[in-house]
């Protein structure tokens, strides 16, 4: 649990920073954020079913909201990191996420929108109405777990019977082999974001 924990941390950070930096969302460092999230919650005994469930109704809500209010809302990085939000957080604490990611957005929001509106397109530093309070909010959401705080708002977890034969497995093969499969995951995340942050500078030069 520990190296899952870390691993997540580092890559959370990741995830921010890159995005404060370029305004994108590094899937790379997205997909480790997951894969360490959803073995974490294994081992904290969240059914797959919940993360299930929380990352279609989380990715249904991106995807209506961007055909609603238009592309200029929601980004393409964005509508990945929502259901990873809502997979992580699990239905039953998605009341909890969708109001501590609202207050972030609000907070972070207007010095995003300075940033973007700076002469010439050049990039700046800045906070990202999305990468930010996603990221704080997957960490909030799982330290509570961690800690055993309940945040669910009397919201209970999502489980089908038929399901915990599947659960069981899920989680011992989680224990045994998360750890190995998840850093594996990060080393070549993070070859991937190096390789990647070379190609845009060789872009950008030419």
């Amino acid at each position: 649990m520990i190296l899952h924990v870390t691993l997540l941390s580092i890559f959370l950070l990741l995830l921010i920073a890159e995005d404060v930096r370029t305004f994108e969302i590094n899937y790379a460092a997205l997909a480790v954020v997951a894969l360490a999230g959803v073995c974490l919650n294994l081992y904290l005994g969240l059914p797959i079913e919940d993360m299930l469930a929380g990352g279609l109704v989380w990715g249904l809500a991106g995807l209506l909201t961007r055909w609603i209010l238009g592309r200029h809302v929601l980004g393409q990085g964005d509508l990945w990191l929502l259901p990873v939000i809502g997979a992580l957080a699990g239905l039953c604490d998605s009341v909890t996420a969708i109001v501590v990611l609202a207050l972030l957005c609000v907070v972070t929001m207007q010095s995003y929108r300075m940033a973007r509106a700076r002469p010439n397109g050049r990039r700046s530093f800045s906070l990202f109405p999305a990468a930010l309070p996603g990221a704080l909010t997957i960490f909030g959401v799982l330290a509570a777990r961690i800690a055993n705080i309940d945040i669910s708002f009397n919201t209970t977890v999502f489980r089908n019977p038929a399901w915990s034969e599947i659960n069981t497995f899920l989680r011992a093969e989680a224990i045994q082999w998360g750890g190995v499969v998840t850093a594996l995951a990060a080393m070549f995340a993070l070859i991937w974001m190096v390789f990647d942050r070379h190609s845009l500078h060789r872009g950008c030069s030419r």
